[in-house]
This record gives C-alpha cells, sequence and structure tokens, in this order.
C-alpha cells in the first residue's frame, strides 16, 4: 500500500468509526429512561421503533466495516498491516499493541462480521447456526478503542498533535434538544399519535 491509498483509507477508517460512534450516541441520548421519555417514544412506535433499529443497524455495519480484514477495506487490521510494513506511515504508534489488541478481539469481530454477512447486509444468506450474542458493554470498549486508533493513526500520519471530532457531541445535542421538544410538547398535550 502506498501513502497516497494509506491516507484515503484512513479517512475512509476514521469515517466508519465516527459514523458507528454518532449511531451509538444518538440511541444513547434516545434511551432515557423516566416516564416522560418513555411516553414520548410509546406515542409514535411507527418512526422510534424503526429509528431506533436503524441506528443500531448502523452502528453495528460500520464498526464491522472498521474490523472487517478482507485487504479491499479501510479497516484497522489493514491499516496496521500497512503500518508494520511501512512504520513511516505510523511513527511513534505501539503497532504491536494494537495487533494485540485485535487478536484479544477476534472471536468478537467474528461474531460482528458474521452478523454483518448474514443479517445487516445480506439478509438472503441462510443461517445453519445460531449467531452469537454481543454484549453492548464490550461494544462500547471495542468501539472507544477504534476511535482511540483512529485518533493515534491519524496524528501519527499526519504529524499532529490532537485531532477534534464534534460529530458525536453534535449529534448528542441534537438529539437531546429534539427530545426535550417532544417531552414538552406531550406535557402540554400538544402531541398524540395517529393511525
Amino acid at each position: 500500500m502506498d501513502q497516497h491509498e494509506y491516507r484515503e483509507r484512513l479517512q475512509r477508517f476514521e469515517n466508519h468509526v465516527s459514523a458507528a460512534r454518532v449511531h451509538s450516541g444518538i440511541l444513547e441520548t434516545m434511551m432515557v429512561d423516566d416516564p416522560d421519555s418513555r411516553s414520548v417514544l410509546d406515542t409514535y412506535p411507527g418512526f422510534f421503533v424503526y429509528a431506533k433499529a436503524a441506528l443500531h443497524n448502523g452502528m453495528l455495519l460500520e464498526t464491522a466495516k472498521a474490523l472487517d480484514k478482507d485487504a479491499r477495506t479501510a479497516s484497522l487490521p489493514n491499516l496496521v498491516k500497512a503500518a508494520r510494513e511501512s512504520p513511516e506511515f505510523a511513527p511513534g504508534v505501539d503497532i504491536p499493541s494494537i495487533e494485540r489488541w485485535l487478536r484479544e478481539r477476534s472471536a468478537f469481530v467474528r461474531a460482528l462480521i458474521r452478523l454483518r454477512n448474514t443479517r445487516l447486509a445480506h439478509f438472503d444468506v441462510p443461517v445453519t447456526e445460531p449467531l452469537e450474542e454481543l454484549e453492548y458493554g464490550e461494544f462500547t470498549d471495542v468501539l472507544a478503542v477504534l476511535w482511540m486508533c483512529s485518533v493515534k493513526l491519524y496524528c501519527a500520519f499526519h504529524q499532529v498533535a490532537a485531532v477534534s471530532d464534534d460529530r458525536v457531541r453534535e449529534a448528542r445535542a441534537h438529539t437531546g434538544e429534539i427530545h426535550r421538544i417532544l417531552v414538552a410538547h406531550r406535557r402540554h398535550g400538544l402531541m398524540s399519535a395517529t393511525s
């Protein structure tokens, strides 16, 4: 992989991780557990049930893309392999540590890729064995490490000290504001479900 291709894949990898983080952030913001919030979600199940499912599936799909070993993908395994072969792509990054982390998460990655291949991207694939469950806590930990790796690889390649990503904060803020507006409308009797 040459420097130009590495740069492009690094950007696409960062986009996958950011999209997964945004989906996760919106979902977590929507899942406030109080009576008013449940009432708002229950008033419009034809929207919120499907919106939550789409966000959940998008989060899983983008994370699977970020961890896919297929040589054509813009994923962490491929970026790490390229950085091992061309250390100038990631000066100062502890590549063996990332490789070790990937090996330790291999069962999780296999389960996620299998879920993607049978339920998220290819619905027509027959499933002969039950799909493994993905624990949400482990998933959020994986997503946090993917973001950390994205930042480290980006900073090393571009030789910058830090990088910021306001997309997750902005998505959470906008979701929270929409939530507050809907709750206020619900409290004042301005919302009703229509069939």
